[in-house]
């Protein structure tokens, strides 16, 4: 048994003086600190935004226009709604008077 702990590399002997608490401790594994480069991102930066397509920029006028025409359309409908209920309160004061 002794002769194959000797074949195993040195981060598979079991230390027993508990070194991990003295000041000279150096582990015996080297940890690389980017494992992840690729998913990490590289330290020049945010990658650049991708390019805008005519597509896309099109798509925004259609969609502004959209909100545009649904807000006019939303104001017209409040205007008429005023209204009735202007008209449904003058009834309201004329049946008052009525009785």
């Amino acid at each position: 048994m002794d002769e194959a702990e000797a074949q195993l590399p040195g981060f598979f002997i079991v230390d027993t003086d508990d070194s991990e608490d003295d000041e000279d401790y150096t582990p015996t594994i080297s940890v690389p600190r980017a494992a992840h480069d690729d998913e990490a991102g590289t330290s020049c930066g945010p990658a650049p935004a991708p390019p805008v397509t005519a597509a896309q920029v099109s798509q925004l006028d259609s969609l502004a226009a959209l909100l545009q025409e649904l807000t006019e359309e939303q104001r017209a409908q409040r205007e008429v709604q005023n209204q009735l209920l202007d008209e449904q309160a003058h009834q309201a004061e004329v049946q008052m008077l009525i009785f």
